[in-house]
């Protein structure tokens, strides 16, 4: 493609961007929609400008589509762009095993991919967190207490994270230690709480703790 289509498409992928960052979902995905045919269209195999282009597109809306919780649409999305790779992008995997989670149901699975995303970059903290439920649904309650509570050390303002502690600790039969947890999570005051990478909002994991204090006490 000449210099000048490169650069459009660019802007445009900057504009897709800010609309979803906006709230304008439907506009920012139709327009992703539209670069995802272009540029689908532009390429020729492997490498080029065009083809890095489609694969940050394709990651773009395999996120923007889990959000809006349409995870069948998203894992697609996601599959295309992680087929695009060598060495697949940790993020991108996050969000796919999100997809596997949430979508499918699929937990095994969905640890597969965050143990992958993890391993590439360990400091990456959603992938950590979303782990830790997996685990904690796995049975493997030590596990996932170590990954909340590693996420908790790295951000102690994270509520569900915090949730997850008290939920391993709980089935660990820690069950002071569960219950000041619960409390914790309990107290803190989140009028304005929205909704985390994991897919929870800060209320319902006060909620959350609460029944957990109460199952506890």
């Amino acid at each position: 493609a000449a210099p000048d289509q490169i650069g459009e498409w660019r802007l445009e992928m900057s504009r897709a961007a800010l609309l979803l960052d906006r709230g304008e979902r439907a506009a920012g995905l139709a327009l992703l929609s539209t670069l995802d045919k272009e540029l689908s269209g532009a390429v020729h195999g492997f490498g080029g400008v065009e083809f890095g282009l489609l694969e940050q597109v394709l990651g773009m809306q395999g996120r923007a589509l889990v959000v809006d919780e349409n995870y069948e649409a998203g894992f697609a999305k996601l599959e295309r762009a992680l087929a695009m790779r060598d060495q697949p992008r940790a993020e991108l995997l996050y969000w796919r095993g999100l997809a596997r989670y949430r979508g499918r149901n699929d937990v095994t699975g969905a640890v597969a991919d965050l143990d992958l995303s993890i391993q590439l970059q360990p400091g990456y903290w959603p992938a950590r967190r979303v782990r830790s439920i997996c685990l904690w649904e796995l049975g493997h309650y030590d596990k996932a207490l170590a990954d909340a509570a590693a996420v908790v050390a790295a951000d102690p303002s994270d509520t569900e994270a915090l949730l997850y502690c008290g939920m391993a600790q709980e089935r660990l039969e820690r069950h002071e230690e569960a219950l000041a947890t619960y409390k914790e999570v309990a107290e803190r005051e989140s009028p304005s709480a929205g909704t985390s990478e994991g897919g929870h909002s800060e209320n319902q994991a006060a909620g959350n703790a609460a029944e957990g204090a109460n199952a506890v006490a």
